[in-house]
């Protein structure tokens, strides 16, 4: 956040567009330290995207540091303190823009990165089609909103079929309200299957005891009382791809490579994350 307030301090002021594209290439930038992330983007409505970025501009707005005028961004209180190399980072990305128009800059970037036009409202260097079927995994810890979104895209996902027992979350764009908007405008339906989650006290039991042998025979117990849910996803990913999301990271410590697993027994094709 700190990032995007120092560019803005260098800028002044500037169009959404343009501030949206200097980040986009700021993350493309071959010097960029693995240490350093700044933010991930999708392909959307006028080519690369954030909306954790936008969601940090909005944050920005409300607490008076930036004024927002139509598309245009202007500095109202900076003074924002950086590391050298990420100041540098951003100020040479600035210098390499300098010249451009809004349209050049958008004109370079889709000529340069087409994957990024898939849904562009102006013009696309590279057509998607949704053409998979069968089921994948995917946990979102460590991921960006962003970040995630892309992996569906690239994994030609039409359906996120969320698993959680409770569908809220802490990090920013995984409550149930903010997927079911991002992923309409990403074309992508959403689905909260609740009933195939595990309940808290099963949560609860496993952070007390660690053991995930108990864990894993529980669940697997109580998807056999779930043929009917599990028919449905079988017959759905006949017919598109679909992902199973949950929380953890590691497919081996959630209950989402089990579901998978018992959607293999019967007959699903699945890839588990």
């Amino acid at each position: 956040m700190k990032c995007l307030l120092y560019a803005l301090e260098k800028m002044e002021q500037c169009s959404k567009l343009r501030l949206t594209k200097l980040f986009f290439l700021i993350g493309k930038d071959k010097n960029l330290s693995q240490d350093f992330k700044f933010y991930s983007f999708v392909p959307y409505k006028y080519g690369p995207y954030s909306f954790e970025l936008y969601h940090d501009i909005q944050t920005f707005e409300r607490e008076g540091r930036i004024g927002i005028e139509g598309n245009r961004i202007k500095m109202i209180r900076g003074e924002t303190t950086l590391s050298d190399e990420k100041m540098r980072i951003i100020e040479e990305n600035l210098g390499r823009i300098k010249s451009l128009s809004d349209g050049a800059l958008v004109d370079l970037i889709y000529d340069k990165y087409p994957e990024y036009s898939i849904f562009s409202r102006l013009k696309r260097k590279m057509t998607y089609t949704r053409d998979r079927t069968g089921i994948m995994t995917i946990g979102y810890e460590g991921r960006s909103i962003d970040e995630f979104l892309k992996r569906l895209i690239d994994e030609k996902i039409h359906a996120l079929v969320d698993v959680r027992d409770h569908p809220w979350s802490m990090k920013y764009g995984f409550k149930r309200h903010q997927l079911e908007i991002y992923c309409k405008e990403m074309d992508i339906d959403y689905i909260s299957m609740p009933v195939l989650g595990v309940p808290e006290v099963i949560r609860n039991d496993l952070k007390r005891t660690g053991n995930y042998t108990t864990f894993f025979k529980i669940y697997n117990k109580r998807l056999q009382d779930r043929k009917e849910d599990l028919r449905y996803l079988n017959d759905l990913s006949r017919r598109k791809r679909i992902a199973l999301m949950c929380f953890e990271q590691e497919p081996e410590r959630c209950h989402r490579s089990a579901l998978g697993k018992e959607l293999v027994r019967r007959g699903a094709e699945v890839v588990i994350h």
